[in-house]
């Protein structure tokens, strides 16, 4: 891939979002997945609330 005129456009807790050039010149989106530090709470954690009722719409 060749890309040019990177600008961030989000910085999530999971990803880094950029709106790209390609090399025509047509806009693109490129997202960039941050690495998982410790998935294991992560897992625990929507175990846990899941367990107590709590629910999620995504």
């Amino acid at each position: 891939w060749h890309v040019s005129q990177p600008v961030l456009i989000a910085d999530t807790f999971s990803s880094l979002v950029w709106k790209v050039s390609l090399p025509d010149g047509t806009p693109a989106i490129v997202k960039g997945l941050k690495p998982i530090e410790d998935i294991a709470f992560d897992a625990i954690f929507l175990y846990t609330v899941t367990e107590a009722g709590w629910t999620f719409d995504f």
